[in-house]
């Protein structure tokens, strides 16, 4: 077991370095722009890519298994746990691209860190600071059914080698979608709860590629909130009709590149496309707690009011939120905060 507190800064270092070098160029380049980039300048642009795009955790535990590894926010004094899975993300399970970080807020959240240690998988054995997204193995290896069966394994590992009285999986986004299949293979009579946040779970992905079209064309609030230009809004919808013409209509084999200008790759995205989550939601019978906001552009919210309609008598319970985008990626504060610990201690108190 290796402590580790701090973000690997080489890595760090380089990745700063290409995008200070492109940021330069395009500073140069543009019209306008005669004023020379100094050293002073040069230096902020560094320290402002560093704290966008990366940031330091709290002391955790960084565990190797024979399967993978994971990272241990240790309370010695509980014997409950969270697990935590996140969103998509090219670097660490505990890194994304965002800066607002669920897993930071669930930390920082006093009446969660006094009573539970927190858990969370890593991708493949990714390391922190490093981005993965040109790894031609990496993009092979980067789907659902690959991640399921890494999460699998590392928790089971690490559930092996500790004992708690209860469990409780928090799914964002990606995490949420994999949350029932990953719940219906653990097999754990000590998981007490699910949560999926920005997940859905009720449609499948060509049914909410469908919603999100309509709505664009429709400019529902959920896009007409959006600071986009024009031309961006017509890219968004070339972008969903080419994205519905590739997947209903045809079998692909599954590439490992990139699809139109999405991070994710087609092979990402015909797997997924394979999925459906209704018959494993079936199955459940432990409380979930389902989040999502109305405003959310990459997962409807109709997927997980679809759930709400047709699960009515299990143990499910359903919070919405007028203004929230998909995961706060807007960095706003993030609403569902004392809704989330609120419930946890309800249901786990």
């Amino acid at each position: 077991m290796n402590k580790k507190k701090n973000i690997n800064f080489l890595v760090i270092t380089i990745v700063t370095a290409v995008i200070l070098a492109a940021s330069i160029t395009a500073y140069a380049i543009a019209p306008g722009n005669q004023t020379e980039l100094n050293i002073v300048q040069a230096s902020r642009l560094v320290s402002s890519i560093k704290s966008s795009h990366f940031s330091q955790y709290p002391d955790f535990n960084e565990l190797y298994f024979t399967s993978g590894k994971g990272y241990e926010y240790k309370n010695d004094n509980s014997d409950k746990l969270i697990i935590y899975l996140g969103c998509f993300s090219w670097g660490s399970a505990v890194q994304t691209k965002w800066s607002d970080k669920i897993i930071d807020v669930l930390l920082e959240t006093p009446k969660l860190n006094e009573r539970y240690t927190f858990f969370v998988p890593e991708k493949n054995n990714r390391e922190i600071g490093a981005l993965y997204g040109l790894d031609i193995k990496e993009r092979e290896w980067y789907t659902i059914d690959n991640l399921i069966e890494n999460y699998i394994n590392v928790i089971s590992e690490y559930l092996s080698q500790n004992n708690y009285e209860s469990i409780i999986i928090y799914g964002a986004s990606e995490g949420a979608f994999i949350l029932p299949i990953l719940y219906s293979r653990l097999n754990n009579i000590n998981i007490k709860a699910l949560i999926s946040d920005s997940g859905g779970g009720g449609l499948n992905y060509i049914e909410q590629q469908n919603i999100l079209l309509t709505k664009l064309l429709r400019n529902e609030r959920a896009f007409s909130s959006l600071p986009i230009t024009k031309e961006q809004r017509s890219n968004l919808q070339f972008f969903y009709e080419t994205w519905l013409d590739t997947f209903q209509t045809r079998q692909l084999s599954g590439s490992a590149d990139f699809f139109l200008n999405s991070p994710m790759t087609y092979k990402y995205f015909s797997n997924i496309t394979r999925l459906n989550l209704i018959d494993y939601y079936e199955r459940i019978n432990i409380p979930v707690m389902f989040i999502h906001g109305n405003l959310d552009t990459e997962v409807p919210v109709e997927t997980t009011q679809y759930i709400q309609a047709n699960f009515k008598s299990k143990p499910f319970d359903f919070f919405y939120y007028a203004d929230m985008t998909h995961l706060q990626i807007k960095q706003q504060v993030y609403v569902p905060e004392n809704d989330i610990a609120e419930w946890i201690l309800r249901i786990d108190g």
